[in-house]
């Protein structure tokens, strides 16, 4: 598979195969997860829909991104660097405060006992 390949989105008829490996269909797989329509999953194969994604994903058992890299490359660059170093920042910040780690010891102590 050349590089430009893998950054494009598998075909329709290409996840539908890949679960039908699976023992899947997208009428099986709607119906297992609770939607009455069995075919409510076939949506997220022309438009997105992440919860749908990513149920198809795992019953093929890979990530919804791999299957369709459009959809998440787009969602990583609508995050400025800006926002990703605040929301960095702000992770780090609430592990490295000191009550984040007397609480990690209390929940240690209790496990022990």
């Amino acid at each position: 598979m050349t590089k430009k390949a893998a950054l494009e989105d598998w075909h329709p008829a290409d996840v539908v195969c890949a679960l039908r490996k699976q023992g899947w269909s997208l009428r099986k797989l709607s119906l297992h997860h609770g939607y009455a329509d069995g075919g409510t999953l076939k949506c997220a194969l022309s438009r997105p829909w992440p919860k749908a994604e990513r149920l198809i994903a795992e019953a093929i058992g890979t990530s919804p991104a791999e299957i369709w890299p459009s959809r998440y490359r787009r969602q990583a660059a609508e995050l400025s660097p800006e926002i990703v170093q605040m929301v960095f920042s702000a992770v780090i910040g609430t592990l490295n405060s000191p009550g984040s780690v007397a609480k990690c010891e209390v929940n240690r102590d209790a496990v022990a006992a």
